[in-house]
């Protein structure tokens, strides 16, 4: 979805985990920087247990890739 708005997304691994994060720029014409983040860390259940948070990491992550869609398209000057 990052690609499809037009950034380039890559991913930097988390030492001695499987898992990380990933990262997209979008240049603009100052120098400032804003950061839109989002997380993905419940990751269900198993046999015995249940790790809630599904609906927060779809939220989140749809609003996070809103976000950078809507940067990309009208990406705002220092003016």
């Amino acid at each position: 979805a990052l690609r499809q708005a037009g950034l380039d997304p890559r991913e930097q691994s988390i030492g001695g985990s499987r898992a990380a994060h990933v990262v997209a720029t979008l240049p603009g014409e100052v120098d400032r920087w804003v950061l839109v983040a989002a997380h993905y860390d419940h990751l269900g259940g198993d046999a015995r247990r249940f790790y809630p948070g599904a609906d927060d990491n779809a939220a989140a992550i749809a609003i996070l890739i809103e976000v950078a869609a809507r940067l990309a398209r009208s990406r705002p000057s220092g003016k």
